[in-house]
């Protein structure tokens, strides 16, 4: 009772000083939640731009190749022995298309018109990389046949990109993944928009029509992931290199494995591309650093209940 008396005096003793302290806490307490409920939110998000970079280990070939040094390629026979490996879960492979692709679109693009001319990098992946995001009936379309048109991924951060700092300056519809799906647009493959002409032992130019399929964040960032047998196809037609893959990215049984897994893969002597990775990491120590300056800060500007001024 003595306690409660004494409380009741402090209280009216100070009424405003009080109200003021207990909302200076309860401030401090809310910025406090809100950095790190916002950090944790961010980290999430950090995950969601650099998807392969729990689980996938992306195998490249080395930037010196030295005569028959074995892994310097990487062909089918690699291909076999990186999914042997300890550890690795399954592996698929990527092949660059080797000719130059390009699009011009003029007409109406969702509602806005729409006259552009842009450079095409295209993909072509195994099936079982971009499996996941293939919406029902669409994985049996990804194949080599580009008829009556070639189904393609694109990246779900390109879209983003677009949408946040592509279209708005120029009047151009924000677009959704679904909205995308069934979009065709026209390519033309062994033409560039820049730079000078191809070879002349290319075939003449070829016109494709590429049908959006589905968003994935395994996508390439910038550019169309399409078959890889409709790659390897072109670039045969070609008479370009049509056995080597690009890169081979590993799945990983387990987040743990992949240490292990890189060293076996540096030892059979090809090289890591670990960007998005490293990228992953980077980022997450800023916002964990970011975080715990705000938290801190938050903290601080929190005042002790003994400050107050009011006593017994």
């Amino acid at each position: 009772m003595r306690l409660a008396w004494l409380a009741f005096r402090n209280l009216r003793r100070d009424l405003t000083g009080a109200l003021l302290l207990a909302a200076a806490v309860a401030a401090g307490v809310g910025a406090l939640a809100f950095f790190v409920g916002l950090g944790s939110g961010v980290t999430q998000a950090v995950r969601g731009l650099f998807p392969a970079a729990e689980r996938m280990v992306e195998v490249v070939p080395p930037r010196l190749r030295l005569g028959g040094l074995l892994g310097a390629r990487l062909d089918d026979g690699a291909v076999a022995r990186l999914r042997a490996l300890p550890g690795v879960q399954d592996a698929y492979r990527e092949m660059l298309l080797r000719r130059p692709a390009s699009s011009v679109y003029r007409g109406r693009f969702f509602g806005a018109d729409l006259d552009m001319g842009v450079e095409i990098a295209m993909l072509g992946v195994d099936r079982g990389l971009i499996e996941p995001d293939l919406p029902p009936g669409e994985a049996v379309q990804w194949g080599a046949d580009t008829r009556p048109a070639l189904p393609a991924c694109v990246s779900d951060r390109l879209l983003a990109l677009y949408d946040t700092t592509f279209a708005p300056p120029r009047g151009l519809p924000h677009l959704t993944a679904s909205a995308v799906l069934g979009f065709t647009l026209p390519v033309t493959v062994g033409r560039s928009l820049v730079g000078g002409a191809p070879p002349a032992a290319n075939p003449p130019p070829e016109d494709v029509a590429v049908r959006i399929g589905c968003v994935s964040s395994r996508a390439l960032l910038a550019g169309l992931t399409v078959p890889l047998e409709a790659v390897r196809a072109m670039n045969r037609s070609a008479g370009l290199d049509s056995e080597g893959y690009s890169s081979v990215a590993l799945l990983a049984a387990t987040e743990d494995e992949v240490p292990r897994i890189e060293a076996s893969v540096r030892g059979m002597g090809f090289e890591i591309d670990d960007s998005e990775r490293r990228g992953a990491a980077l980022a997450g120590r800023v916002v964990a650093l970011v975080t715990l300056t705000l938290s801190g800060l938050s903290l601080l500007v929190t005042p002790s209940p003994r400050s107050g001024s009011a006593r017994p």
